[in-house]
C-alpha cells in the first residue's frame, strides 16, 4: 500500500512521489483577466454594458426628460446583435461587417488580447470601455459623417479604435503587412488624400472584416498612439489619460468612465 507524509509546504516527504497544488483565491479571481474569453463571457459583457448605458428622452406621460437604458431601443441595441449598423448611413452600404457573430467576434478578440498583451484586469477594462464607445456601443465599425470627415475621406475612422488619416493607415500597413491603403497612396506624404477609387479603397477592410477591425485597434493600443503603449498607461492611469491616448481629447468621457467602472467589476469578480 502506498503511503506518504505531507510536509507543511504540501510536498510529499517521499521525494518525487506526488505534489499537491493549492490555488490561491486571488489567482482564481485574476484568471478572468488573463485567460481567453468565452462566447458567454462576451455576451454577458455586451448585455451588462448596454443595459447600464443610457439615453435621454422625454417621457410621453410625464413630459419630463428621463434616462432609459439602450436596450429600450431594441431595433438598434438588441442584446443578440453586434456590429450591425454600418449600413444605417447610406454612404456606408458597402461596408457591412462580414461574419459579425458573437462566435467570430470572441475568437478574433482573444487573438487581439493575446497578441497585443492586453492581459490584466486594468488593461482589459480600459480596452473594452474604449472600444465600446468607439464602436457606438458595439454596433458600428465606421465613423459617421461629421463636420470634419470630408477632410480625410476615404481614410476616415474605422475599426474598434478609429484608425483615421492616411498616415495612420500607412503606418499600420507597413507595420503589419495587411493591405489597407491603395497602391497609389502608400507612399503619399499628403495626409488628406482624395482617392480616385473611392468605391474600391482597401481601407474598407478595416470596417468590414472583424479580424482587421480588431487588429488595427490592438496595434494602435500598443504601437500607434503618440502617447506610447497604452497598456502601460492603463496599468497606472485614469480613464482621462487612457481616453486622451486613444483619441487625443476627452470625447464621451463620462460614458467611457461609466463603462470602465462596470467592466472593472466584471473583470475583478
Amino acid at each position: 500500500m502506498f503511503q506518504a507524509t505531507l510536509t507543511c509546504d504540501g510536498l510529499s516527504a517521499k521525494t518525487g512521489e506526488f505534489k499537491l497544488v493549492f490555488v490561491k483565491e486571488k489567482q482564481k479571481k485574476e484568471s478572468f483577466c488573463t485567460r481567453d474569453l468565452t462566447v458567454d463571457d462576451v455576451r454577458n459583457i455586451v448585455k451588462v454594458l448596454r443595459e447600464n448605458t443610457f439615453f435621454a428622452e422625454k417621457n410621453k406621460k410625464t413630459k419630463k426628460v428621463e434616462k432609459f437604458p439602450l436596450t429600450q431601443l431594441p431595433n438598434l441595441y438588441r442584446i443578440d446583435k453586434i456590429f450591425h449598423r454600418n449600413s444605417d448611413n447610406c454612404k456606408f452600404k458597402s461596408e457591412e461587417v462580414t461574419n459579425n457573430s458573437f462566435e467570430n467576434f470572441t475568437a478574433q478578440l482573444n487573438v487581439t488580447l493575446s497578441k497585443y498583451e492586453i492581459n490584466n484586469c486594468q488593461r482589459r477594462a480600459h480596452f473594452f470601455s474604449q472600444i465600446f464607445i468607439e464602436t457606438q456601443y458595439f454596433t458600428k465599425t465606421v465613423e459617421a459623417d461629421n463636420s470634419r470627415t470630408d477632410d480625410y475621406d476615404p481614410y476616415r475612422g474605422r475599426g474598434f479604435i478609429h484608425l483615421t488619416w492616411l498616415e495612420n493607415y500607412q503606418r499600420y500597413q507597413k507595420h503589419t503587412g495587411v493591405s489597407v491603403v491603395n497602391t497609389e497612396d502608400l507612399n503619399s506624404k499628403n495626409s488628406s488624400v482624395k482617392s480616385s477609387k473611392d468605391n474600391n479603397t482597401n481601407c474598407k477592410i478595416v470596417s468590414t472584416n472583424l479580424e482587421v477591425a480588431l487588429d488595427t485597434a490592438g496595434w494602435y493600443w500598443k504601437f500607434g498612439s503618440v502617447y506610447g503603449d497604452i497598456n502601460l498607461i492603463a496599468d497606472k492611469g485614469t480613464v482621462e489619460l487612457v481616453t486622451k491616448a486613444v483619441q487625443g481629447g476627452d470625447g464621451a468621457l463620462s460614458e467611457r468612465k461609466s463603462a470602465y467602472q462596470l467592466l472593472i467589476k466584471i473583470f475583478s469578480q
